[in-house]
């Protein structure tokens, strides 16, 4: 081991600066006294201010933002699908969309709606279809908007903290008139310790007068050990002590064939017996007995170690260094920190080189905005204002709120008895409205609701256990049928028409089609599934055995079809369409 004195890297800074008055134990007094630590909007990586922050907070807590309709003179406005989107929005306490939101909206659907077309088949026809379709495409595209809201619940939660560490990156960055608006100095978050990082400034200040001070750096990995103890003082000195075990290098045939330490494949398969493994053991057990007794000889200078940086590659070198009985250092030793950065193979040059750049300031460029988190902050300002505007209607959960919750946390985990008992016991009825009604403008029942969510396992119990009508309607005039959210869900419906019998609801009023057998539901699936298998061997057999097509008269050549399985599905995938 070297105790080693800094000597800077030339190259490593700008040359209007000296590399020396960039250590960060040593630093000149014109750069310290020209830091200004700088803050970050954690969730754009834009610089704020404090000031600014609580001005935010102050305004956000004391002030609503009024939403003003907007004046058309187009009549036929009026009569637009956004123009009634945007009324159910200001129901819901949430700002109109722009006509590109609605047609970027409205272009999802419309791909989706394509990508699923072969999954369902419409019975309906006529003007009455259309309208019905019309009407459905715009309340999806309602809840489509509330749902990309609510999407962005858990960044919302994150979003406003304003702090110097929320840099995403590992340094803490810092203005200076010394540099251009541009660029900042940075120095790496792993060299302070957990009370100096919360006041970055007041510790590099400190850490001037500290030049006795010092820091151990350890890199274990690939048979090959190297560690140092490192003054924090400035002037060069040569080592007092320095070992590099470089005699206990493993055999790199079987290492690199193995591609893991002899000692980690003991552990995952067992011993190996062979010559090589065997002295590979030795070797490894060497090493570690050689650096165990070399940290137990530095022990005292160890404890005197303001930090301790270690480099170990696998479980298995860290456990050399950390944690065994008699260690110098235990596993929660708050000194122990890694390097920030990639590392070499541990030689005690490799050791100097990451020394100096982890404690040397680094000048880089400022973070930039992205425009993309930018759009997302801005929904979720509309989401937080949404949420004003509720807590401004009421200040206390009622207690059909509370059973509401309970009952869409059982809806969700799919808990049906669980569901039918908390509705018994709290002698709720059937058709119980969900709450707040804003909430739950689309799906007001528990059976709407797991029917517009695909929970085709809960409809079969709710309608013979719960006895939950089929034929209440939301606000919109839709059965809990008509919002099923795939085939899956309205066969649900139509096997327990066929197990409850026609008497027990009105299912021409539910709108659920005819009944089915669970029985023939599982044949027509297993059925459906052979026709397809058998229609794709029939179109790869046609198109392999197509005739060459016949010479032509102007350049006299065969003329032949290139067939790739590509095409080969393509053609088999849109007989299975047409059929």
């Amino acid at each position: 081991m070297e105790e080693w004195l800094f000597e800077p890297i030339i190259g490593l800074t700008m040359s209007r600066f000296e590399p020396e008055e960039l250590f960060a134990y040593n630093l000149s007094p014109r750069i310290i006294d020209s830091l200004e630590l700088m803050y970050f909007d954690s969730s754009t990586v834009e610089e704020v201010t404090l000031a600014q922050q609580q001005q935010q907070q102050q305004q956000e807590q004391s002030t609503v933002q009024v939403i003003k309709p907007v004046q058309h003179k187009d009549r036929e406005y009026y009569n637009s699908d956004i123009y009634k989107l945007n009324l159910k929005r200001q129901s819901r306490g949430l700002p109109p969309l722009t006509e590109s939101e609605f047609e970027e909206l409205a272009s999802e659907l419309f791909n989706e709606s394509l990508s699923g077309s072969e999954e369902e088949d419409s019975e309906e026809d006529g003007d009455d279809n259309d309208e019905r379709y019309k009407t459905d495409t715009l309340d999806t595209i309602f809840e489509r908007s509330i749902a990309k809201l609510e999407q962005l619940k858990l960044e919302q939660e994150e979003e406003g903290v304003v702090s110097h560490l929320a840099t995403r990156s590992p340094f803490i960055l810092f203005k200076s008139s010394l540099l251009d608006s541009s660029h900042a100095f940075g120095v790496y978050k792993s060299l302070f310790s957990v009370k100096e990082i919360n006041d970055p400034i007041n510790a590099l200040k400190s850490w001037q007068s500290q030049q006795g001070k010092k820091s151990a750096i350890f890199m274990i990995g690939g048979g090959h050990f190297a560690g140092a103890i490192v003054s924090h003082a400035v002037k060069s000195t040569k080592g007092q002590v320095s070992k590099t075990p470089s005699d206990l290098l493993l055999n790199s045939v079987d290492f690199i064939d193995a591609k893991v330490l002899s000692s980690a494949m003991d552990n995952a398969k067992g011993k190996a017996n062979s010559a090589g493994s065997n002295l590979r053991r030795a070797n490894e057990m060497a090493l570690q007995n050689e650096v165990r007794e070399l940290l137990q000889s530095w022990k005292k200078q160890l404890n005197e170690c303001d930090s301790i940086f270690i480099r170990a590659n696998g479980m298995q070198n860290r456990r050399i260094l950390v944690g065994y009985e008699g260690s110098p250092f235990a596993n929660d030793d708050d000194r122990i920190r890694s390097f920030p950065f990639t590392t070499k193979r541990a030689t005690t040059s490799e050791l100097k080189r990451a020394w100096l750049q982890l404690t040397s300031l680094t000048i880089t460029a400022k973070p930039k905005v992205d425009d993309k988190v930018l759009k997302q902050k801005a929904l979720q300002q509309q989401l937080k204002q949404s949420k004003l505007n509720k807590v401004k209607e009421t200040d206390k959960v009622t207690p059909e709120e509370t059973q509401t919750r309970e009952i869409v946390g059982f809806l969700k985990k799919s808990r049906g008895p669980v569901l039918i008992t908390y509705m018994k016991k709290n002698q709720l009825d059937p058709q119980f409205e969900l709450q707040p009604e804003s909430e739950y403008y689309h799906t007001p029942t528990v059976l709407h609701y797991a029917s517009a969510h695909g929970l085709k396992n809960l409809i079969g119990p709710l309608l013979k256990n719960l006895k939950c009508d089929p034929t209440a309607l939301n606000k919109s005039g839709k059965t809990a049928y008509d919002l099923s959210a795939n085939v899956s869900v309205k066969q649900a419906f139509r096997i327990a028409r066929s197990e409850l019998g026609e008497s027990i609801y009105d299912w021409e009023r539910a709108h659920v089609e005819p009944p089915l057998k669970r029985e023939d539901v599982e044949r027509e699936d297993l059925e459906r599934k052979a026709q397809e298998e058998q229609e794709k061997k029939k179109a790869q057999r046609e198109l392999l055995e197509q005739k060459v097509e016949p010479a032509t008269k102007n350049n006299k050549r065969l003329g032949g079809v290139s067939i790739s399985q590509n095409e080969v599905d393509e053609r088999t995938k849109g007989k299975s369409s047409r059929s």
